[in-house]
């Protein structure tokens, strides 16, 4: 290969590593969650590792047409904003596991240390799910469309909460069966 070809060659391969650091640089995620104290005044509780419900956290009037003893009404969700100029795009997302009191009730004759511990662990599962999401984000591949990948990551995760949620109750019947709570307590206790 003479000098100018070997020249060429060069560049062609210095312009392609730029390309590939510059696009990988194009687009930077920053994860920020939500972590407030617990306040008596607030109708949201965020999660946190000291988080315990108290059944008084159960503000909405129970529905005696349910089965059930007691309704958890949490979820996890997040929303992002994006920053650019002619060099990167950098995509905060904001995600926080929350506990809704207005929507959460328990019936009068219900309100025991076994059942709210069943109720505990659905906001817990909630939890473990919006940590799931926020580890894969924290690994995506972001381009362009960036926004469509964030949503759809975050669609299966919570597909995944409201199926495990329903095992839950399920396997345990509500938390009646005794012996299925405890397994899945043992089980949730030796993932986290």
């Amino acid at each position: 290969m003479n000098r100018i070809q070997l020249l060429l060659v060069s560049i062609w391969l210095l312009s392609i590593v730029t390309k590939t650091t510059f696009a990988q640089d194009k687009y930077v995620l920053k994860i920020v969650e939500i972590v407030k104290p617990y306040s008596n005044a607030s109708d949201t509780i965020y999660h946190t590792t000291s988080t315990s419900l108290k059944w008084k956290d159960f503000a909405a009037n129970p529905n005696e047409n349910f089965p059930f003893a007691a309704m958890t009404n949490s979820g996890f969700g997040y929303k992002w904003s994006s920053l650019s100029d002619e060099n990167r795009t950098v995509i905060t997302v904001i995600i926080s596991t929350y506990f809704i009191k207005s929507k959460s009730w328990v019936k009068a004759n219900a309100k025991g240390a076994y059942e709210l511990s069943h109720e505990q662990l659905h906001f817990d599962i909630t939890k473990r799910q919006s940590e799931h999401f926020k580890n894969q984000l924290a690994s995506l591949s972001l381009d362009e469309n960036y926004a469509q990948s964030i949503h759809q990551l975050y669609l299966k995760y919570y597909a995944e909460l409201k199926a495990l949620q329903t095992q839950y109750d399920e396997e345990t019947d509500h938390g009646l069966r005794k012996d299925e709570q405890a397994l899945w307590q043992r089980k949730f206790n030796s993932i986290n």
